[in-house]
């Protein structure tokens, strides 16, 4: 049995899917599709929580579960913009999309979950935005 399924199936029971804990946090995050060489589609969100493992964010577009994507996250190392920031970077893959309910969506329509495929890899004096 794969571990998905055992994941599946220990929520289907009631149980926490979770392996990492989460941390409730709004970061501008990039996803990019893996499967373009040249002008690959790219959305641009702000999370809703992160762990080690991965994060969740709020999206009007919908995302196919499996599908792989470039992951890229801003986090700030200070307070305010006078501090340097730092990009978290890695693969990822959509193992979650889900309706949201007329009265939490805020303009979007589903709720989106990515697990991380490597640890990210963090770096410093960049930005996704550039």
């Amino acid at each position: 049995m794969s571990e998905c399924s055992a994941q599946i199936r220990q929520s289907c029971a009631g149980q926490e899917r979770r392996h990492a804990p989460r941390r409730d946090a709004v970061y501008p995050v990039r996803l990019k599709s893996t499967h373009y060489t040249d002008d690959a589609p790219e959305w641009f969100f702000r999370t809703k929580n992160v762990s080690a493992n991965g994060l969740l964010l709020d999206s009007a577009d919908v995302f196919t579960p499996g599908a792989e994507v470039a992951v890229s996250i801003a986090i700030p190392l200070g307070p305010d913009a006078s501090f340097p920031s730092a990009q978290l970077d890695a693969p990822a893959v959509i193992v979650r999309s889900e309706p949201l309910d007329q009265e939490q969506n805020e303009g979007y329509s589903r709720r989106i979950a990515l697990r991380f495929l490597v640890k990210p890899m963090v770096t410093t004096g960049v930005s996704m935005f550039d």
